[in-house]
């Protein structure tokens, strides 16, 4: 089929306003009565313009004329949505022009056109899904995504960056009731406060399971009590287990020092030591802590047994 551009006269037309320039025309007004008036004159540049305009919009009108009924109906279904002639969207279409829809409470709705071409523009910046568009200090810049529990902060720069939620307060208080593990004897100190006992020759450990709020550090802390007048070192060892959705319960952080408990019966003391974890506790969504002491270690000299009441586990 040869197609042949042809057309009615009045799809090539330009405005009346620009068809009638320089000339003298004469019209009726209701209230003034016969008024003769001189259409200002285009200038040879807006004239070209509109002829411009004019020769593309007649050959678009042609062109619509041998679209294929299928699709035709199709465009004749958005006109009976969006009541703007099925014509002019085919022409978007074809043209890259890009409709806006108002609405009669005053929105304004962008077509998907709108959205890919605007998409399109931001990729200049960055394509990795979850990226932001930040201003630098010359030029705006893509700025990657953060890692899992990273949170978006200012920096030193003034520039938003992606940054641990680091604190140094808060924490977890477990009691000798609330710790299971390995231990020798239980018992009550002023006011029913409970302990539980580490022997002075078996090996005993308790753990503690904790949530990760995403401390910058964690220190791990045994609050005891001497039962009998003894002297020596004891060997204290305390790991940090950390376990998230990908990984299971792993061995982070580990501690191990020998300790001096103070000389007498019932004297109270605090042991302890922190951890920085900055570079893992974006990893982890749980923490277990082991509190031991080593008495089966030819290092653990001291020959008393020892009353814990508990772990404190918290930001130092």
């Amino acid at each position: 089929m040869k197609l042949t551009l042809k057309g009615w006269e009045d799809e090539r037309r330009i405005a009346r306003r620009s068809r009638l320039a320089g000339k003298i025309y004469i019209y009726k007004d209701p209230r003034r009565g016969w008024i003769a008036a001189k259409c200002p004159t285009v200038t040879t540049t807006s004239r070209a313009v509109a002829e411009l305009y004019a020769d593309w919009l007649w050959v678009m009108n042609v062109l619509w004329k041998y679209v294929p009924a299928p699709i035709k109906r199709d465009f004749l279904h958005y006109e009976r949505l969006s009541r703007i002639a099925a014509r002019d969207w085919w022409i978007s279409s074809n043209s890259g022009l890009l409709f806006i829809i108002e609405t009669e409470n005053g929105r304004t709705i962008y077509g998907m056109g709108h959205v890919i071409r605007f998409s399109r523009t931001l990729d200049v910046f960055e394509q990795t899904p979850g990226s932001l568009l930040v201003r630098g200090q010359d030029v705006w810049e893509g700025l990657l995504p953060g890692q899992v529990g990273q949170v978006l902060m200012i920096g030193p720069d003034g520039v938003p960056d992606w940054y641990h939620l680091t604190t140094t307060t808060g924490g977890f208080w477990v009691n000798a009731k609330g710790l299971a593990g390995q231990y020798y004897g239980t018992g009550g100190d002023v006011g029913g406060a409970p302990w539980i006992g580490l022997h002075s020759v078996l090996t005993s450990w308790v753990g503690v399971a904790i949530p990760n709020v995403f401390l910058k550090n964690i220190r791990v802390s045994g609050y005891m009590r001497t039962q009998t007048s003894a002297s020596g070192t004891v060997h204290f060892k305390i790991r940090l287990y950390g376990g998230s959705p990908s990984q299971g319960m792993l061995e982070l952080r580990v501690h191990d020092e020998l300790y001096e408990p103070p000389y007498g019966q019932h004297r109270y003391f605090e042991f302890g030591h922190a951890f920085d974890i900055e570079d893992i506790t974006a990893q982890v969504s749980m923490w277990i802590v082991e509190f031991r002491r080593e008495s089966a270690a030819s290092d653990d000299t001291y020959n008393g047994d020892l009353g814990l009441f508990g772990i404190y586990v918290g930001g130092q």
